[in-house]
């Protein structure tokens, strides 16, 4: 697996990091690996990301890559130095157009502010420009990439007045809407097949809709299909002008 390291053939990724760590214990697990020790995403079925001070040669499963990182983005995950979250999500913006950043945000694992401080560490590095892009995309702090494509509708046609994943009380029992206009008490729901595709989910959403709306709160309901078309911002125009 590494030099005086042995394993069984396809180790899981514990082991992998296990060995990682026993090999240089100044490694930095970055990219993948990191996010699925912090977000529980899917293990790399790659290689495994790494920073090290140093060069290191080629070694199979493993992609060395010499980097310093400020001690502030650094954490320690079950034994294995890694990059924190909101370093993890910012590394990853430039490949992935910001899904760990979404993960992060929902997860309440980073704030906005933490993902600027470690976009501004990374000043220089190859695909800067892109996370910086990507970043700003995130100012309304989206959950998925869904709300990320509605914000940006939203943003392109100048609809303004409304809060993403806002809580909204009624009684005793508190709900997060997707897209919130308090104002006109409209909630805009997004629904992904991931988040709401689930027995659990479909009912969950039927209970909350009926409180919201015996609340007095208006529910629009849209898929990731609803958002290719004009037919989005169409609606959302109408909802705030029939009130």
């Amino acid at each position: 697996m590494l030099p005086g390291i042995w394993a069984q053939p396809d180790p899981p990724l514990l082991v992998r990091l296990q060995a990682l760590m026993a090999f240089d214990r100044d490694a930095v697990v970055t990219g993948h690996a990191a996010a699925c020790l912090h977000f529980a995403a899917r293990p790399p079925s790659g290689v495994v990301d790494v920073s090290c001070r140093r060069r290191r040669d080629r070694h199979a499963g493993y992609t060395f890559e010499r980097r310093w990182i400020d001690p502030e983005f650094i954490t320690v995950d079950n034994g294995m130095r890694c990059t924190g979250p909101a370093m993890t999500a910012i590394d990853l913006a430039a490949t992935d157009d910001g899904s760990t950043i979404d993960t992060a945000l929902r997860q309440r694992a980073v704030s906005l502010e933490e993902l600027h401080r470690a976009l501004a560490a990374t000043t220089g590095r190859r695909g800067h420009q892109l996370r910086r892009r990507v970043l700003a995309d995130s100012r309304d702090q989206p959950w998925s990439a869904a709300e990320r494509l509605a914000h940006r509708l939203l943003r392109q046609a100048s609809i303004t007045g409304w809060r993403a994943n806002h809580r909204i009380s009624v009684g005793a029992r508190h709900y997060f809407g997707d897209i919130v206009f308090a104002a006109r008490r409209l909630v805009v729901e997004i629904d992904g097949w991931q988040s709401h595709g689930s027995a659990a989910a479909f009912q969950q959403d039927r209970t909350r809709q009926n409180a919201l709306v015996l609340a007095g709160w208006r529910v629009l309901r849209f898929t990731w299909m609803d958002l290719s078309g004009a037919g989005f911002v169409t609606a959302v125009r109408a909802a705030l002008r029939s009130r």
